[in-house]
């Protein structure tokens, strides 16, 4: 049972497991230079509605109060879509994971699609300065109370956690709330818990060490690099 969560001992001898659904919201997205001109970018509007409408994707975190795993699952789409380019497809393969040190703030960022070792990360302690919110809601049939927080362009974040599970931890690189966080409400997407379960679940990937990662710009770099030599310039 998950009431067992209000004993700290309890929560420390075992894992939590959360099934968090992800979806975008439309007309946030920074497109970029690559993004040229209005007409680009309106019908890029209309992708990213219908993808709204129609397009899921679930992620999962194991976290058992001292490390945690972050990582995509699966995408599911309700409707057809015209997808236009098969890229589009397959970027479920270039998404990120997260592996947390929850003592220290430490998060170690990774992708499936380049060697293990190869990370960029940061203090999440030092970015995330949480403030209380108002109000209550219910996420995975948990009662939750709000933070905020408001990035240096003044973009706000709304965390919605749960006192009764006493784990500092959620999707993402989100962390440092008095319990887990079952749902985030960013400018470009939302994060909602569907599930959450209590066992003996392996934590499949550990924190690396930050001082051997590389910077995020290099990072993403290098991801987008290792994606168009896969799927670009392949022969096939």
């Amino acid at each position: 049972m998950l009431g067992c969560f209000v004993v700290h001992k309890e929560v420390q001898a075992q894992t939590v497991h959360v099934y968090y659904k992800k979806f975008i919201v439309p007309g946030n997205t920074e497109y970029g230079r690559w993004m040229r001109g209005p007409e680009m970018k309106r019908k890029m509007r209309e992708q990213e509605e219908i993808m709204a409408n129609s397009v899921s994707e679930y992620y999962d975190l194991y976290s058992n109060g001292r490390v945690s795993f972050f990582d995509y699952d699966t995408l599911i789409k309700t409707m057809e879509i015209t997808e236009g380019n098969p890229w589009w497809s397959r970027m479920g393969e270039a998404k990120m994971s997260y592996a947390k040190d929850l003592r220290s703030g430490e998060v170690t960022i990774r992708s499936n699609v380049m060697p293990d070792s190869i990370c960029s990360g940061h203090n999440y302690k030092e970015k995330y300065n949480w403030v209380r919110g108002e109000g209550m809601k219910v996420f995975a049939d948990l009662k939750c109370e709000q933070l905020k927080y408001i990035n240096e362009e003044g973009d706000s974040t709304i965390v919605w956690f749960t006192p009764s599970i006493p784990i500092a931890d959620g999707p993402d690189d989100f962390g440092g709330a008095p319990g887990l966080i079952l749902a985030v409400e960013a400018p470009n997407f939302n994060y909602i818990a569907e599930k959450v379960e209590l066992g003996d679940f392996p934590i499949e990937k550990q924190p690396l060490d930050l001082s051997n990662c590389i910077e995020e710009e290099a990072f993403r770099k290098q991801l987008r690099d290792e994606m168009i030599k896969k799927y670009i310039n392949r022969k096939d």
